[in-house]
This record gives structure tokens, C-alpha cells and sequence, in this order.
């Protein structure tokens, strides 16, 4: 695949875990630092590692990835915000068109 950019994540034994789940192969990516594991790695597509930190932020903190941090930006904004307000309208009784997800 082509290169995308980087990631850095400090991430708890939790993230770790669904991590490896989801994706074995990060094994040789991730090191133990105290408490917590670092993901250090090149990505070709920031899509479904930004599904995966939008799931876990709270278990997961970005570290020196400004690209992501604005991919992350942009994913929340169009998809997180726009759904938010549109489920607003929804309750109010306002008329509500999904605009497809993002991938």
C-alpha cells in the first residue's frame, strides 16, 4: 500500500489488548513503557486507525501524529458533530437526511 504517514499512541493494556484483537500484526509495532504501551509505526490509510482512537481516546494518547490529529479532527467534525446535531433535529421532529458515513 502507499504510505500515508506516521503514528505514535501511548496506549493502556486495554487499547493494547482490543489492539491485538482487531490487529495481530501490530504486535512487532508496540513496545512496554511502565504502564502503558507505545504503537510506533507508518499507516497507509488513517481511516480505520482513527475508528479505532475515536472508540478508545480515552485509553489512547497521540503522541508527535499532527496528520492524524487533523484527519481525527475532520473525521469528528463531519461525521461525530454533524450526526449530533442531526440526532437533535431528529427529537425535535425536524426533518433528518443522513449524508452517508465516512470511511
Amino acid at each position: 500500500g502507499r504510505y500515508t504517514g506516521h503514528l505514535k499512541w501511548q496506549m493502556t493494556v486495554m487499547a493494547k489488548n482490543l489492539m491485538l484483537e482487531e490487529y495481530p500484526l501490530a504486535q512487532k509495532e508496540l513496545k512496554r513503557k511502565g504502564n502503558f504501551w507505545i504503537l510506533d509505526t507508518d499507516i497507509c490509510n488513517y481511516a480505520g486507525a482513527c475508528r479505532f482512537y475515536v472508540g478508545l481516546a480515552d485509553e489512547i494518547k497521540v503522541i508527535d501524529s499532527p496528520e492524524f490529529e487533523e484527519y481525527v479532527r475532520g473525521y469528528v467534525q463531519k461525521n461525530l458533530l454533524k450526526n449530533l446535531s442531526s440526532t437533535t433535529k431528529r427529537n425535535r421532529g425536524e426533518e433528518f437526511e443522513p449524508g452517508g458515513f465516512a470511511d
